[in-house]
């Protein structure tokens, strides 16, 4: 999943926490449980946009865990 800025890093994705960037903070924190609930739902290999981890879990098709 590429999630553009919902959140920068898995840890925050972990923790439920918005990036500090959006425009509509209700419409954000909508979107952030909509990804948290698909995760949940889904194997789903997390692509972080602002750490190395979302590369590492690519290349090893890690699985995100919430």
């Amino acid at each position: 999943m590429i999630h553009g800025d919902i959140t920068y890093t898995d840890e925050a994705l972990r923790q439920n926490q918005l990036s500090v960037v959006f425009e509509d903070k209700e419409l954000a924190k909508e979107t952030l449980e909509n990804v948290r609930t698909f995760i949940k739902s889904n194997n789903t290999v997390y692509l972080s946009t602002h750490t190395p981890e979302g590369l590492t879990s690519l290349k090893n098709n890690t699985i995100m865990k919430l």
